[in-house]
């Protein structure tokens, strides 16, 4: 965002992202017929020219914290900060190799360095079997943690890679993992959701 969107994005935000400048629109009876007429198709009693500016800012902000592109959040081939190959949210039993659960997100540019938060949970449950076959147990994990993310602009988003590291198969045991990503916002969390399976070595 240039200084132009970034001093408009601070001045429309402050007088309550639209709701004020309508209130004055309404208050103010000096305005000459050439503004009233450019105001006439302006959403909340803004140009033309506010609306081009200001509804964006509204979309981004609305939408919230949301995957960068079609392979922002999921699981990936590999364990660093590049995905491979990208398997998806809900991927099933793994083959042998090393995975990653990953996540390259659009973060809205307004707020303070610190407004955004995602919240990334897994719940594994593990089932161990004997090698007999004849006993079997069952434990499940819970995890959760917060990450503060930031607006980034150009061709890559803000990215927390790898959130998790997966490797198939378990030597001990199966393992059934199901995950969620929170994208914390004040209007309503946007959340995502998937699952990976790890088999027990053979």
């Amino acid at each position: 965002m240039n200084s132009n969107l970034k001093f408009l994005s601070s001045l429309t935000l402050s007088c309550a992202l639209v709701v004020a400048c309508n209130n004055e629109s309404k208050s103010s009876g000096s305005d000459n017929g050439s503004v009233a007429s450019s105001r006439a198709g302006g959403a909340a009693g803004l140009t033309a020219f506010e609306s081009s500016v200001v509804d964006p800012i509204l979309s981004d902000l609305r939408a919230g914290i949301r995957p960068f592109n079609d392979s922002g959040i999921g699981i990936c081939k590999g364990s660093g900060k590049e995905c491979s190959e990208y398997l998806g949210r809900d991927v099933g039993e793994l083959p042998p190799g090393d995975y990653m659960m990953r996540a390259e997100l659009a973060v809205p540019a307004a707020g303070p360095a610190d407004s955004w938060k995602v919240r990334f949970e897994t719940e594994c449950k593990t089932i161990r079997i004997s090698a007999d076959g004849n006993n079997k147990s069952e434990s499940t994990n819970n995890r959760s943690k917060e990450y503060t993310v930031k607006h980034r602009s150009g061709d890559i988003g803000y990215r927390l890679s790898p959130l998790f590291k997966i490797t198939s198969p378990n030597p001990s045991a199966r393992q059934e993992c199901a995950w969620k990503l929170v994208g914390m916002h004040p209007d309503g969390d946007k959340i995502y959701e998937g699952a990976w399976i790890v088999p027990q070595a053979q």
